[in-house]
């Protein structure tokens, strides 16, 4: 599929605000890209799977979620100039242990793993791309597990509203509740006690 110039744009964007790379100055090799349109409810990625690229999200919603006892346990939620992928699928060339799945019908721009790797190897740019990506996954990773552990369910709803206002209205309440790590019912009592 042809890639709209738009989408490039939006992907230049995103680089150089993550990196800090003036955005006149991002490299962008468009042969090793594709722009892919998933249908909402679509899987991009299953259980089992080997995750084979790294999706920039032009326009859309996508969830990350695992298998716990039978139940979807969600950990993420990638919208408009998010990354959306199996970190440790992608990277370590195995199964995935998690689902991704369009929430909205999505827009996103797919570059292949392998690609990615010649990159890397040919252009100290995205080397750089690369290692800075890596560390605010680490950080965010860091962050949501300390959320997770140490803060009342009140406490990750106001900052769910605080961090991600937009996902209220655009995901699930049992999507959510799942995300910030408490049943649907405590999300309703808290939603209606703010």
């Amino acid at each position: 599929m042809l890639i709209l110039n738009s989408s490039i744009e939006k992907l230049r964007h995103f680089l150089s605000t993550a990196t800090h790379i003036p955005i006149e100055k991002v490299e962008i090799e468009e042969s090793v890209l594709t722009e892919t349109s998933y249908k909402k409810n679509q899987y991009i990625l299953s259980e089992g799977s080997v995750c084979n690229s790294v999706i920039f999200i032009v326009s859309g919603l996508i969830r990350s979620y695992y298998l716990k006892d039978g139940l979807e346990v969600n950990t993420g939620f990638y919208k408009e100039n998010d990354i959306a992928c199996s970190f440790n699928s992608l990277v370590n060339r195995v199964p995935s242990n998690e689902f991704l799945q369009a929430l909205e019908n999505t827009t996103a721009i797919v570059l292949p793993y392998e690609s990615l790797l010649k990159l890397y190897s040919t252009s100290d740019q995205w080397q750089e791309i690369g290692r800075i990506m890596t560390e605010r996954e680490c950080v965010y990773l860091a962050n949501r597990v300390t959320f997770l552990s140490f803060e009342s369910a009140r406490t990750k709803y106001l900052n769910l509203l605080k961090e991600q206002p937009e996902l209220v209205n655009r995901v699930p309440v049992h999507h959510l509740a799942s995300y910030i790590g408490v049943s649907r019912e405590t999300l309703s009592r808290i939603r209606s006690g703010i």
